[in-house]
Parts: C-alpha cells; sequence; structure tokens
C-alpha cells in the first residue's frame, strides 16, 4: 500500500467519518473550499472540462487574468491528487465507488460563484486528468472496512501495524534484560561487598592462638615434670657402706 500525502489523508477521513451519507467527488472537492469564485465545468458528450473564473466585469482586467492564470495551475494539480486518489482508492478496492439513481446532467458544473457571473474560461488541457473526472465526477463513494482500518491504523497497514508491534515488543524485552544483567551485577556487587566485611572473622585467628599456647603449656608442663621426677630420684653410691 502506497503512503498518503496530508491533503489525501484528510480527503479519506472526510469519506470515512461521512457521518453515514455517501460522499461524491463534487461534494468532497467543494467541501474544502478549493473553488472559491471558480466553478467547473465537465462536458461528457465532447469529453471537454475547463474552469470558469469569476470576474467583476465581462472584460478581465490585467490583474485578473494574472490571478486566473495562477488558480488554474493550483487547480490542476489539485485536480490530478484528487482523480489519482479515487482511482487508487478504486483499484485497490478499499472504496466503493457506485452511480446514484439520479445522474448528474450534462455538462457537468460545480464550484463556488462564476457560473451566473461575468467571468474567463480556461480549458483543462491534461486529458488524463478529464478523463478520470468524466470516470468519476458523477459517483458517489462509500469507505470500505479497510479504507476505516486504515484510518484507525493512523494510515499504516496492518503489516506496518505488527512490525511497529513486534518492533515495540523486541525494544521491551531487550531493555527489561539489560535492566535485569544490570540488576545481578548490582546485586553480585553488594552480596561481595558484604562477604567481604562478613569474612573479616577473628574466631580462626584466636583458636591459633589458644592451640599454640596449648601447646607451649604442654610442654613446660612436660619440662617441668621432666625436673620434678629427676630432682627425687636419689643419687647412685659408688660405696654402699660409707
Amino acid at each position: 500500500m502506497r503512503a498518503f500525502d496530508e491533503v489525501e489523508k484528510e480527503i479519506i477521513k472526510e469519506i470515512v467519518f461521512a457521518d453515514g451519507h455517501d460522499k461524491s467527488f463534487v461534494n468532497l472537492f467543494n467541501s474544502r473550499k478549493n473553488l472559491e469564485r471558480t466553478s467547473i465545468r465537465i462536458d461528457k458528450a465532447s469529453k471537454e472540462a475547463s474552469f470558469l473564473f469569476q470576474t467583476n466585469t465581462r472584460e478581465a482586467s490585467e490583474d485578473e487574468l494574472k490571478w486566473a492564470t495562477e488558480r488554474r495551475k493550483q487547480l490542476t494539480v489539485l485536480l490530478l491528487r484528487y482523480v489519482n486518489l479515487f482511482r487508487y482508492l478504486d483499484k485497490e478496492e478499499l472504496a466503493i465507488f457506485y452511480n446514484p439513481t439520479i445522474d448528474f446532467q450534462d455538462p457537468v458544473i460545480f464550484g463556488m460563484g462564476a457560473e451566473n457571473m461575468d467571468y474567463v474560461t480556461a480549458s483543462i488541457d491534461d486529458q488524463y486528468i478529464v478523463d478520470l473526472l468524466l470516470a468519476y465526477v458523477s459517483k458517489h463513494v462509500l469507505a470500505s472496512p479497510s479504507l476505516r482500518q486504515l484510518v484507525s491504523n493512523d494510515f499504516l497497514s496492518d503489516e506496518e501495524v505488527r512490525f511497529r508491534s513486534m518492533r515495540n515488543v523486541q525494544r521491551v524485552t531487550i531493555a527489561v534484560a539489560i535492566l535485569i544483567g544490570l540488576s545481578g551485577i548490582c546485586l553480585n556487587i553488594v552480596n561481595g561487598i558484604f562477604q567481604y566485611r562478613n569474612s573479616v572473622d577473628y574466631r580462626p585467628a584466636l583458636k591459633e592462638i589458644a592451640s599454640s599456647l596449648d601447646r607451649v603449656s604442654k610442654k613446660i608442663e612436660t619440662d617441668t615434670q621432666k625436673t620434678v621426677v629427676g630432682a627425687h630420684v636419689p643419687a647412685l653410691s659408688k660405696d654402699r657402706n660409707k
């Protein structure tokens, strides 16, 4: 599905939020006030189309002619945008196009003024635009469920929505994994600090000192016993008769 520009998005929203009423090319184009002091004439029989630019007098002034020339360029580009959008929505079956019970008159004239006033005429020379105008100017349009869903998704396709959802899930998963990893590192550091502090235990040293003292005590006791035993043994005399 192609991307839509801001103007196309606004047109699509008008189609979708039509309050239960269908829309036609004519009222969609008029609703945006594109045709102030201007009308468009479409002749189905001759397959021609033209702009009618309102003037103050029968003979248009130089300023009015400059204005009409500039408006012709702007409206030609805008018409191309509208008819291309209609053609795309029709081709992709994103909207339903149908002819109303009562068809438009021929020629079709719509806009805001100029028809019953003095005006200058400027033809629409792009036959591609004229052909699409002839195809869609009399048709009404209804939004399909797919188009409504597209607007609901902020003009993202279902594939793009799923992709973004998966990407967000992956980002959250990575972030959670990083947080868990950092938490584990912090816990290990804190645990190491507590273990180091708890490892300063004097009991083994005291036990060793006590053992050494015990050995010394036993040695002293043994030496003392030897000394005492030696002191009580009578000396042997060579001559017992003396």
